[in-house]
C-alpha cells in the first residue's frame, strides 16, 4: 500500500469525510482513496484506508482550508 500512495501525498487534502477525520488522495478531479483517522484522547488510533470507487462515491467529502504552508 505505501508504494501505491509513494510521491502522491501532496495531492492528499484534509478533509471530513461523513463527519470523521480524515485526508482524501484525488486523482483526475476525483477521490481516489480515503484515509479515515479514529482519534481517542487526542491521539490517531486507528487509521482505515477505502479505494473502491462505488464507496467512494457516497462519501459526503467536506475539504478543510489548507492552511499556511509557512506554519511549519
Amino acid at each position: 500500500m505505501a508504494a501505491f500512495f509513494a510521491g502522491r501525498a501532496q495531492a492528499a487534502r484534509l478533509a471530513l469525510v461523513d463527519g470523521v477525520p480524515a485526508a482524501v488522495w484525488w486523482h483526475r478531479g476525483r477521490p481516489g482513496a480515503v484515509l479515515a483517522f479514529t482519534v481517542r484522547e487526542g491521539r490517531i488510533s486507528r487509521i482505515a484506508v477505502e479505494t473502491d470507487p462505488d464507496r467512494l462515491h457516497g462519501l459526503g467529502i467536506v475539504l478543510l482550508p489548507a492552511g499556511d504552508p509557512g506554519r511549519r
